[in-house]
């Protein structure tokens, strides 16, 4: 296949179709639960999250629109796969694809990555987390591409690399890949490397990873201070990092076999059907045995180049699984996986090499792995299109379970709007009726996880999405203690059974 001639052009194209294929269905409705339904007017946690340059984002926004944050589905999602396609736009340009199936499929699993597909269930934060992507990537390029000429791009990139993270902290392996595979491939295009030009780069990359969290910490601390707040402690977030090293050689393990034996039916898993396991396995071993012969050829040339290559190859499984070096297991889900694609964007540069090098690999090795890709991001739009499915599904049954629930509170005799409403076990509500669809239950991506065990109806955020999606807001009574001891609450049944529902000391309790 011929070479691009406008590889930028041709990706952004292939990312807003890949992107419609994946997410149309995201783009043209509206999906609001869980966090969505309680933040679709704002972004949630920010510098006490330690995600500093996330509110420099809101408040420019805010600025720029004038008021308040909107959670848009259109607007927002059409601008996140124009955010996604300018970071394949810049990850072609580092590791020089321009071949159009390369390009093309670049785009198509970049956008389709299942990560992508749990963001913009949050769609009032997706754009903002691609530009955290952006800014990693392009953080990266800078860092890889700074030398004594050009020296003021190395603390370009650094600054770039710690606005990433303090958009988002997964950003660190993000950052960590990208700079790890441009060294691969530079081994590779660089022929003229001097005896210790691979020891300087490591160690340049090393520093500027130290300076880039360095930078990340110091305005995380300042941003702490102007706002008079500390860290939080959800999921542990005020004591990242201060684990022993034992701990964190057994993350690092971790990280390796989960590489090569990713975990099913896990909220990390970005393989979740058996086809997708499958062909990642065949991608992976497919990338290793091309991997292996590029260091081998290289090794016949300067044995040196063809061990460095190995080195670096070597890394790259922990760059990828970064995350699990840097929190516990439990607490990783979708959102935070992000560098995994970058085992795709891998195999299609070893690809593009295999391509360019037609004395010594035949034309089918090329095709044969496009194919490969080809099959992968198909699959994973179609992946995509089942979690809106059953986003749709599960909206529908949570507006008519708090439709019947809302007509039956006014149904009450003597019911006035006036009156409170105390909800009784609210984290148990049952819906008997409701239909069980097992074909869902496989889908344990974020926010679309919800099953008959854990029900949308118990999400946090129920009582924000009754009153989005089924124009009732009553004044409702938070501290329930006094109501739960009372002998007539005591006797009422749960509902839907009759006499669930009862007037009480001048407030309506629902007994759930």
């Amino acid at each position: 296949m011929e070479q691009s001639k406008n590889p930028c052009r041709l990706i952004l194209l292939s990312t807003l179709l890949w992107g419609l294929f994946a997410h149309g269905m995201m783009l043209l409705n509206k999906f609001s639960f869980h966090d969505d339904a309680k933040l679709g007017f704002g972004l949630g946690a920010t510098v006490t999250s330690g995600r500093w340059m996330l509110e420099v984002l809101k408040r420019v926004t805010e600025f720029v629109f004038g008021g308040s944050l909107y959670s848009l589905p259109l607007f927002n999602g059409l601008l996140t796969l124009i955010l996604v396609g300018l970071a394949a736009c810049m990850t072609a340009k580092i590791f020089r694809l321009r071949r159009v199936y390369s390009c093309v499929l670049l785009a198509g699993v970049m956008v389709a990555f299942p990560v992508v597909t749990a963001m913009m269930g949050y769609m009032y934060t997706v754009p903002y987390y691609m530009i955290g992507l952006d800014l990693a990537v392009a953080g990266a390029w800078l860092i890889c591409d700074g030398d004594r000429r050009h020296w003021y791009r190395l603390p370009a990139g650094c600054v770039l690399a710690a606005c990433a993270v303090g958009v988002y902290q997964s950003c660190i392996p993000i950052v960590l890949s990208v700079m790890l595979l441009h060294m691969m491939m530079s081994l590779h295009y660089d022929a003229s490397a001097r005896r210790f030009d691979f020891f300087y780069r490591g160690l340049s990359l090393a520093l500027a990873c130290a300076l880039f969290m360095t930078l990340y910490l110091a305005a995380n601390w300042l941003s702490l201070k102007a706002a008079g707040a500390q860290l939080s402690d959800y999921e542990s977030i005020n004591t990242f990092g201060f684990g022993g090293w034992s701990e964190y050689l057994d993350r690092a393990a971790r990280a390796y076999r989960e590489f090569f034996l990713p975990p099913p039916m896990k909220m990390r898993d970005m393989y979740p059907t058996a086809s997708l396991r499958w062909l990642y396995q065949v991608v992976l071993w497919f990338g290793v045995l091309l991997g292996l012969d590029r260091a081998a050829q290289l090794f016949r040339r300067r044995p040196r180049r063809g061990l460095e290559f190995l080195l670096t190859l070597a890394l790259l499984p922990l760059a990828v699984n970064f995350i699990h070096v840097m929190v516990d297991v439990k607490m990783i889900h979708s959102l935070m996986v992000y560098s995994k694609v970058f085992v795709f964007v891998g195999f299609i540069c070893l690809l593009e090499n295999a391509a360019l090098d037609r004395l010594h690999y035949p034309r089918w090795i090329y095709r044969g792995g496009m194919l490969l890709m080809f099959c992968v991001t198909v699959l994973y739009c179609h992946f995509s299109n089942i979690c809106y499915f059953k986003a749709n599904f599960l909206q529908n049954q949570a507006i008519s379970y708090f439709t019947r629930l809302a007509a039956r509170i006014e149904s009450v005799p003597g019911y006035s709007p006036y009156l409170p409403v105390a909800f009784l076990n609210e984290d148990a509500k049952q819906d008997f009726n409701a239909p069980v669809i097992p074909e869902f239950e496989r889908i344990r991506l974020i926010p679309y996880l919800f099953n008959e065990k854990s029900p949308l109806i118990n999400n946090y955020a129920w009582k924000n999405f009754m009153r989005m999606w089924c124009d009732y807001s009553p004044i409702v009574i938070e501290s329930v203690e006094s109501f739960e001891k009372l002998p007539e609450v005591m006797s009422m049944p749960r509902y839907p059974l009759e006499g669930s529902i009862r007037i009480v000391n001048e407030a309506v309790v629902v007994k759930f």
